[in-house]
């Protein structure tokens, strides 16, 4: 009886090398042009209700607040400015490596060719580049206790 290691196995003829699957694999990926390979199909992101906290309408300049049973607190911010370039989607809050509060958007949520996916967020009273999301003092603490994920909507 012939004995059995991982790169043979044994016939009645003798013992006879596997090829090497993993490098055939390889060669066989590259022999294949791009072109044959069909470009991956993605669903229309669906946000649903829950999967964030906050909704910003930027026509309205409005937030909608929302606590755990889906009640929201209403709070206008026309007068401190929401960046209308935002584009729309759902957006993580977070912070930047110095500690900064930054929107953060996902994989899935579509940007114009150039966005680098990250908005400062800062308070109305101070200075800020143009990109930043501007917010009164007030609902830049509440989103920064309550809210994880936002929901932007024209």
């Amino acid at each position: 009886m012939h004995s059995l290691t991982p790169m043979t196995f044994a016939t009645t003829r003798g013992a006879r090398r596997l090829p090497n699957l993993p490098m055939a694999a390889l060669l066989l990926a590259v022999a294949l042009p791009a072109a044959a390979l069909p470009a991956p199909a993605y669903a229309p992101l669906q946000v649903l209700p829950g999967s964030y906290s906050a909704v910003l309408h930027l026509q309205a300049q409005r937030w909608d607040l929302l606590d755990p049973n889906g009640a929201a607190l209403q709070i206008s911010v026309s007068d401190c400015g929401a960046e209308s370039t935002l584009p729309t989607g759902l957006w993580l809050l977070t912070r930047d490596h110095s500690g900064a509060p930054i929107l953060l958007a996902p994989s899935a949520t579509e940007l114009p060719a150039g966005h680098s996916g990250e908005v400062p967020i800062g308070a109305c009273t101070d200075a800020a580049t143009p990109h930043t999301l501007r917010l009164p003092p007030a609902l830049l603490q509440a989103l920064e206790s309550h809210a994880s994920a936002i929901l932007v909507q024209n």
